[in-house]
């Protein structure tokens, strides 16, 4: 899950990036909790680490379109299922990230 991150000294220029904090290990090893995720609101490829809105909570997941309609929101670690979604609610893909801050 993410969370909105209001830190002193961290200024995005652009209207379309978010600045978000991952708040568990579902995506590891690539994000881990903790680590500063830079979203761009205008970037929506598939093939991206992508920022979703799912019953009330932003992921951060790999998207694949499921064969029977939909799409599976999968996560980067085995011990994290992944979730059915038939449609997606995008909020942008991860164009970077930061740990250790």
């Amino acid at each position: 899950m993410l969370e909105f991150l209001f830190t002193q000294g961290w200024h995005i220029n652009s209207s379309n990036e978010l600045k978000l904090v991952a708040t568990d290990d579902s995506m590891a090893p690539l994000i881990l909790a903790g680590d500063i995720l830079i979203v761009d609101k205008s970037i929506r490829d598939l093939s991206r680490v992508l920022v979703l809105i799912h019953d009330g909570k932003m992921f951060a997941r790999w998207v694949k379109p499921s064969l029977e309609g939909g799409y599976e929101l999968v996560s980067g670690n085995r011990e994290t299922p992944g979730i059915s979604v038939e449609r997606l609610n995008i909020v942008g893909a991860v164009i970077a990230t930061a740990r250790g801050l």
